[in-house]
């Protein structure tokens, strides 16, 4: 398991433009776009189904103001159903956030999947996966055995970030450049570019080896 930051802008350093051209304007994010606004929150198996990718969005768990809560729950229904979504001020992987991932997402696919099956979950050393309120929780997510690999090597013994993780940023921006075409050839599309909110891949994460 691995966490990806995600920009809300397509960091491309390849564009289009006639053969010819003496000058290329290439449009860069605003001050801001190009940091994390969200993060995905990757669980790999080696084989069989995989767990639903989980995006952390920026914002409060539970919006105070009514307004805000009917928006909630308008883009929630919107979300996709292969899509598990959860919510954190600053989009991290704090503590809560974990704990509410391994009580919510990681629980509830246990159940349906493994059953009473063993199983090792392999983590780096974030803070919210070493803290104990995390590992009390991995204990009640069926049969679970936590391993923290050494510090420092996680892209030769968890290779999520540098690989699946890049497939899913590669496709993302994809998409973003599929709908500023879009917005190129005619009037603004009224969904957004994948369809719905919250659907980064909904789909393409079953097609990997095993699933």
């Amino acid at each position: 398991m691995d966490q990806v930051p995600l920009p809300f802008a397509s960091c491309s350093q390849r564009t289009l433009e006639f053969v010819g051209t003496q000058r290329v304007w290439i449009k860069q994010p605003g001050s801001g776009l190009d940091k994390r606004q969200a993060t995905l929150q990757l669980l790999i198996r080696g084989e069989g189904q995989q767990p639903k990718p989980v995006l952390i969005f920026r914002g409060k768990k539970k919006p105070s103001r009514h307004c805000d809560q009917q928006a909630r729950a308008t883009e929630a229904a919107n979300y996709d159903k292969d899509v598990e979504v959860l919510w954190q001020p600053k989009s991290w992987a704090d503590i809560e956030t974990c704990v509410e991932w391994a009580e919510g997402c990681l629980t509830s696919f246990v159940a349906l999947e493994l059953k009473d099956e063993p199983y090792l979950l392999l983590c780096d050393n974030l803070n919210g996966q070493l803290a104990d309120p995390f590992k009390a929780a991995m204990t009640k997510a069926g049969n679970s055995t936590l391993w923290f690999g050494p510090k420092g090597a996680t892209h030769i013994w968890q290779p999520v970030d540098h690989h699946v993780g890049v497939r899913y940023k590669n496709m993302m921006s994809e998409c973003y450049e599929e709908f500023l075409a879009d917005r190129a050839r005619g009037p603004p599309p009224t969904t957004d570019c994948c369809g719905k909110a919250g659907a980064v891949d909904p789909v393409g994460w079953q097609s990997l080896p095993g699933s």
